[in-house]
C-alpha cells in the first residue's frame, strides 16, 4: 500500500550558462535518525559543485515529516528497509 505522505525538498539551481547540466537530478538520501532537513544546507552546494538541475532529498518511511506505515506482523517491516526508501526516493526522481 502507498504511504499517505511523503515529505521531501527541492532545490532548483540558478539559471547557468548555455551549457547542459551534467545531471538532470541528484538525489540524498538520510541515515537512520535523520530527516530530509539533514541536506538542507548542502544541498544548494551538492547541486552546483555536480552541475546538476535539481537537487532532492526525501524523508524515509517513518522518519521526519514521511507518513509511518502501519506495522501489524513482522513481515511488514519490509516497509522499513534501504530498498524501500530507495523506491520512494526513486518515484520522487
Amino acid at each position: 500500500e502507498p504511504f499517505e505522505l511523503v515529505h521531501y525538498i527541492r532545490y532548483d539551481a540558478p539559471q547557468r550558462d548555455a551549457s547542459p547540466p551534467r545531471f538532470d537530478v541528484i538525489h540524498a538520501s538520510h541515515g537512520f535518525g535523520a530527516s530530509s532537513l539533514s541536506w538542507l544546507p548542502a544541498l544548494p552546494t551538492l547541486v552546483d559543485r555536480l552541475g546538476a538541475r535539481v537537487g532532492l532529498a526525501h524523508d524515509a518511511p517513518g522518519f521526519g515529516f514521511t507518513s509511518r506505515p502501519p506495522v501489524n506482523r513482522k513481515r511488514d517491516l519490509i516497509r522499513y528497509t534501504p530498498a524501500t526508501s530507495a523506491g520512494v526516493g526513486g518515484s520522487i526522481v
